[in-house]
């Protein structure tokens, strides 16, 4: 990995705060955790992509 992950600032100010099927992270902290556990997931469905069509 090349580039160091930054805190999307932009994804935390924008979510939306009155959705009733969403519930928003207001915890930088906590939504930085769960940004870096999301990006990590699909890290690893690219990798398991590219594995399967070898």
């Amino acid at each position: 990995m090349s580039q160091l992950l930054r805190f999307p600032v932009w994804k935390f100010l924008n979510q939306p705060l009155f959705e009733t099927d969403y519930q928003p992270v207001l915890s930088p902290g906590r939504f930085w955790r769960l940004h870096q556990i999301e990006f990590l997931e699909r890290c690893l469905e690219r990798e398991a992509q590219a594995k399967r069509s070898d």
